[in-house]
C-alpha cells in the first residue's frame, strides 16, 4: 500500500501530460485502472496552460480537454475540438 500512496503523490505533483497518459495506460494494463487511473486522468485534464485553477475558464477548458481525451481514446486517433489550425490551449 505504501507504493500506491507514492504513485498518488507522484501524480499530484506531475505536470507532464505524456507521463500522465503513460500512467493511465499502465494502470489499465495492471488490473483495469481504478484509483490510479482516475487520479492520473483527472490530473491530465486539469492541465490547462495559461489559465489559473478555480476560475470558470479553467473549468471550461478542463471539460473540453476531458471530452477530447475520451473521444480520442474511443476513436483511436487524436481529436482537437478547437478551431481548425489552432490548439485549444492557445485560445485559453
Amino acid at each position: 500500500m505504501a507504493g500506491h500512496s507514492k504513485i498518488m503523490e507522484y501524480i499530484a505533483k506531475c505536470d507532464d501530460a505524456h507521463k500522465l497518459e503513460i500512467m493511465i495506460k499502465n494502470a489499465r494494463k495492471q488490473g483495469g485502472g481504478g484509483k490510479v487511473e482516475e487520479a492520473a486522468f483527472r490530473k491530465l485534464v486539469s492541465l490547462v496552460p495559461g489559465v489559473k485553477p478555480g476560475f470558470l475558464k479553467h473549468e471550461f477548458w478542463t471539460m473540453v480537454h476531458a471530452f477530447e481525451h475520451l473521444l480520442s481514446e474511443e476513436n483511436g486517433k487524436p481529436l482537437d475540438l478547437a478551431v481548425p489550425g489552432r490548439r485549444w490551449h492557445e485560445m485559453a
